[in-house]
């Protein structure tokens, strides 16, 4: 999923039910049944949800498939904060305590999109990305996976320092390549595959993972050299790090 999808994942699930609270809460000041409140706010919110689904959606049909800015698919959530704040500030304003929890509630309202936008990039970020330090600089990477979550192949690069790289492989458990390949006895089950190789090339997608864009790849210029290659081999495939001229170099797949 991309972080857009992402975000409007979590919109649905945070601020329908939200839509649905301050709804229910308003019905109480009015003497009304909470529940009908809530029915209705949740109404309110999943109908907003699916407009905003579908403008997304005439707007743009070939997303995700055809690249586009994330901030731009995002910015289709915003009517959902939109009536959040709208139903918020409906709610009855008899006297200064109610203007103020208005206001406490449009603060909460903009903290809860915020969060869904947050916790929808966190999503779709690799566990190798964010086990990179905080201090990381130009990070560049790419990945393509299929329906079969072991199914995929991923591209890292990022400026840290060698401290930080050394690390970055004790996380993963990884080894220094070596001019002898993997035995059968260290990788059960493993051929004579880019892993075991410690294949250092540019990446060539196959047809079903072609996309727009997909060869772009003027970031990703490690050498052939293996002196500081460590891996990690998997059932179908495997795991390339190095580190050379201050950068982190990392390729993952499993087919």
């Amino acid at each position: 999923m991309t972080w857009a999808q992402c975000t409007f994942a979590y919109c649905f699930l945070v601020l329908v039910p939200t839509m649905g609270a301050i709804t229910a809460r308003r019905y109480r000041q009015q003497g009304k049944s909470r529940f009908s409140g809530f029915v209705k706010g949740t109404f309110i919110g999943g109908i907003t949800f699916i407009a905003c689904c579908v403008v997304a959606k005439v707007s743009f049909p070939r997303y995700p498939a055809k690249p586009l800015s994330e901030w731009i698919a995002n910015a289709f959530t915003l009517p959902m904060p939109a009536v959040c704040l709208l139903l918020a500030w409906r709610s009855p304003k008899i006297n200064a305590e109610n203007r103020g929890i208005s206001r406490r509630a449009a603060v909460i309202i903009g903290l809860l999109y915020i969060g869904c936008v947050g916790l929808g990039f966190r999503a779709t970020l690799w566990g190798f990305r964010t086990e990179l330090p905080w201090s990381a600089k130009e990070i560049h990477e790419h990945s393509w996976s299929s329906s079969i979550p072991a199914d995929h192949t991923y591209w890292l690069k990022a400026r840290i320092t060698r401290p930080e790289f050394d690390a970055y492989i004790t996380k993963w458990n990884l080894t220094l390549y070596s001019q002898t390949p993997p035995s059968p006895a260290v990788s059960p089950g493993q051929t004579d595959t880019n892993i075991s190789r410690g294949d250092w090339r540019p990446p060539k997608w196959s047809a079903h993972v072609g996309a727009p864009g997909a060869t772009e790849f003027s970031w990703w210029d490690p050498s052939p050299d293996l002196s500081e290659t460590y891996f990690k081999v998997y059932p179908t495939g495997g795991l390339n790090v190095k580190y050379e001229r201050g950068y982190l170099y990392l390729h993952s797949f499993d087919y």
